[in-house]
């Protein structure tokens, strides 16, 4: 495990961290490799091989995971049972999570509720009551622990007693911003603040649309309460819909800047939230189907099944699934075709495939 947090702290994208560890079976062979071996890698830059070969940067990543415990940070890679599934299955997962507290068990509801850092008091009003109404329950809620609707909809869901998870754009030992200090120790003690960024890692504007992706991948069901033209909670909403999730907004006045992203949004297509009583009896159906999605695998064939028991989240490539599936090339293609059509596998880059 230590050798897997040496590499989920390298400032490598979670796609290249991945690769690494398929091209090497696991981290620990990866941290041995030889300068030979590192250079021989043609999607890897001077610079990764630079960061992958310096023997500081390895020790000062051991000493670091020797240290977890004492800051009450915990580390998940992509590898480990505990790792959501929900966000196994996103496009482009982290490669790993950072995290203090805990992180959202798989049964039950997830919703994140987004929205402007400067809201008005009724985006504030309305993201506090949904979270409240939420965590009352006992439907787990989800968003970035940012100034407005974030805080508000966080704060609602503890008043209602329920489990709240903020998902940073920094390291976990580091609240952003800084005013949230009370609320960052609350959310820690009922429920998690989770992040793919390795302790220390100070907030840029970069990462907070790359979060947004994990802001969606946990949560079944993405709420907006208010969001200007270019909102960045418009960008969770997009990332939510090509993850396949429910996205609602709540509706605002006409010619009000807050209220544009969420109006446009609806006109798009995106559920409409007209009383809470109505959101509600909606998630009611959303929650039963989730339920059979996450419990309950489509039926396979004798070939799909072999497949699929060969699969795993870090890709394989055509020659081990022969390998390990013992179907031949034309089955091989053949099934993997099948299971892409349900769902089930996708290609990670060229004849590299992953089970989802």
């Amino acid at each position: 495990m230590k050798y897997t947090y040496w590499l989920a702290c390298l400032p490598f994208s979670s796609a290249k961290k991945i690769r690494l560890c398929w091209e090497f079976i696991s981290a620990a062979s990866l941290y041995e490799a030889s300068e030979k071996e590192i250079e021989k890698l043609d999607y890897l830059t001077g610079k990764d091989a630079s960061f992958l070969l310096d023997n500081n940067i390895k020790r000062k990543s051991l000493e670091e995971y020797e240290n977890l415990g004492e800051k009450n940070i915990r580390f998940c890679p992509i590898t480990s049972d505990k790792y959501p599934l929900r966000l196994k299955n996103i496009f482009d997962p982290p490669f790993a999570l950072f995290y203090k507290g805990e992180l959202p068990k798989e049964e039950g509801l997830k919703v994140s509720i987004v929205g402007a850092r400067l809201c008005s008091p009724y985006g504030q009003n309305i993201s506090q009551q949904l979270g409240e109404t939420f965590g009352k329950l006992g439907i787990d809620v989800i968003s970035g622990m940012a100034r407005g609707v974030d805080s508000a909809s966080h704060y609602g869901a503890l008043n209602g007693n329920g489990k709240t998870y903020a998902i940073l754009g920094n390291g976990p030992d580091i609240c952003y911003p800084r005013q949230n200090q009370s609320l960052y120790k609350k959310i820690m003690e009922r429920g998690g603040v989770i992040s793919e960024y390795s302790p220390g890692t100070v907030a840029r504007p970069e990462f907070f649309p790359q979060r947004n992706r994990i802001i969606s991948g946990l949560s079944d069901v993405v709420i907006i309460t208010e969001a200007k033209e270019k909102s960045g909670s418009l960008i969770t909403g997009d990332i939510a819909l090509e993850q396949g999730k429910e996205v609602y907004c709540v509706p605002g006045r006409v010619g009000d800047s807050l209220s544009f992203g969420t109006n446009n949004l609806i006109k798009q297509g995106a559920g409409i939230i007209i009383s809470i009583e109505k959101l509600l009896e909606d998630l009611e159906i959303i929650c039963s189907s989730v339920s059979k999605k996450n419990n309950s695998l489509p039926e396979l064939t004798k070939e799909e099944a072999s497949l699929y028991k060969a699969l795993d989240f870090y890709p394989k490539d055509i020659n081990v699934l022969l390998s390990e599936s013992g179907l031949n090339l034309m089955g091989l293609f053949s099934t993997i075709s099948t299971l892409g059509d349900k769902g089930l596998i996708k290609e990670t880059f060229k004849n590299n495939y992953v089970r989802c």
